[in-house]
């Protein structure tokens, strides 16, 4: 009996080495994959969030602190409403069920959007979703952001509930007779509510554009600038340097996000550096003005989310 037990805890002894050696090769695979730190900790993830955060904002005061003012990153933002599109681009999940979506695929450098390569998600998420190869510039680096377009993309975001359903964009204003204020134009979003979700459908798809993205660790798009808009982050997390409208910071268009923030970021003065940075979390929501010169990094393996363009 006492040979039977000594046996049995041996056994389990074993057992419990075997999950913990397997536990320790998992970490140093994952870990392998994510772009070197150097051992500093903050080379990635910066000093902390250089930029107003704010939970469950109120549409109006969004409108008089924010809207063509300045960035802001926005939490409580129709995170519940949002649930099943976060399950339906969690990584298994969409390879097997949305595997077939056409995508576009851009090189991610300050031209974006000029050149694309054409595939299905499927080949995408097992031949190009990687980390940033260090060795290779933006302009050699393939990057699923835009241009997702037709039926099946159609119906694939539909189930995502866009920022501009809480909050308006320039273009509302813009679409909207005399000057507003900021009552006038909260209580447009709540009439196009209660005008039934047709409605407020058609005022969002008129006035909105969606773009999904997907991407590796340490990839991301250098400096550029656009329209004004809302991105969201639905899984992993996404550092976000911006400058003004017609600031003129010191980067090379077809260089990393990653090859500025190792090479460049740490000799900029305080003065040089960007006036906003952020490290987004899934969920958060991020506004941006119009004009604003901006750069991203991807700081996980699996990084995806959703900008709204408005």
């Amino acid at each position: 009996m006492r040979v039977q037990y000594l046996l049995a805890l041996s056994l389990s002894a074993l057992l419990l080495a075997l999950v913990w050696n397997w536990v320790q090769q998992q970490k140093q695979t994952d870990s392998s994959a994510e772009p070197k730190d150097d051992g500093n900790t903050t080379a990635l993830f910066g000093p902390g969030c250089k930029m107003p955060r704010e939970t469950n904002l109120s549409c109006e005061d969004f409108v008089k602190r924010y809207l063509g003012q300045e960035p802001v990153v926005l939490r409580g933002v129709l995170r519940s409403e949002n649930e099943a599109f976060f399950a339906a681009t969690a990584s298994a999940f969409l390879r097997e069920h949305h595997g077939s979506l056409p995508v576009k695929i851009s090189t991610a450098n300050s031209f974006t959007g000029r050149d694309w390569t054409e595939t299905d998600l499927a080949t995408y998420m097992d031949s190009l979703l990687r980390p940033q190869d260090e060795s290779r510039a933006g302009n050699q680096t393939l990057y699923l952001f835009g241009s997702q377009q037709g039926p099946a993309w159609e119906d694939f975001l539909r189930s995502y509930h866009r920022p501009t359903l809480v909050y308006p964009s320039e273009s509302f204003v813009e679409a909207s007779l005399g000057s507003p204020s900021p009552e006038a134009l909260c209580l447009g979003l709540d009439a196009d509510q209660s005008k039934g979700p047709g409605h407020l459908s058609e005022r969002q798809d008129r006035l909105t554009s969606l773009s999904f993205g997907l991407a590796g660790a340490g990839t991301g798009v250098p400096f550029h600038f656009h329209g004004p808009g809302f991105l969201q982050m639905i899984h992993g997390r996404k550092r976000w340097f911006l400058y003004p409208p017609g600031s003129s910071p010191d980067f090379h268009p077809n260089a990393t996000t990653l090859s500025w923030v190792r090479t460049v970021y740490p000799h900029l003065t305080e003065s040089a550096k960007p006036s906003h940075e952020c490290v987004l979390e899934p969920g958060d929501v991020i506004y941006f003005p119009n004009s604003w010169m901006h750069a991203t990094l991807n700081l996980d393996n699996y990084t995806a989310f959703v900008a709204t363009f408005a």
